[in-house]
């Protein structure tokens, strides 16, 4: 799947939640802002996290860092709607 992906579209990365998201959020035209951490990698070989047993310490490092560019990202998304 992923060789797939890396073939037909370039692709250098995943997330197929956010996709899920963002198409319904269009569908339904509806304003969202995604913002994704990155806890480990994965390639056709495995992920780093499956090796690694650190998940609660590095979610949390992960977490602080999204919550911490928030309220950035609101104003910035705030600025470019119709209404702002």
């Amino acid at each position: 799947m992923i060789h797939q992906l890396v073939r037909d579209y370039s692709a250098i990365a995943a997330d197929w939640e956010s996709g899920a998201i963002a198409w319904t959020a269009t569908r339904n035209n509806t304003h969202v802002l995604i913002l994704r951490g990155v806890s480990d990698l994965v390639n056709e070989q495995g992920g780093e996290i499956y090796e690694n047993d650190d998940f609660p310490g590095r979610a949390r490092e992960v977490m602080h860092t999204l919550l911490d560019a928030l309220p950035a990202w609101i104003v910035c998304a705030y600025k470019k709607t119709p209404e702002g």
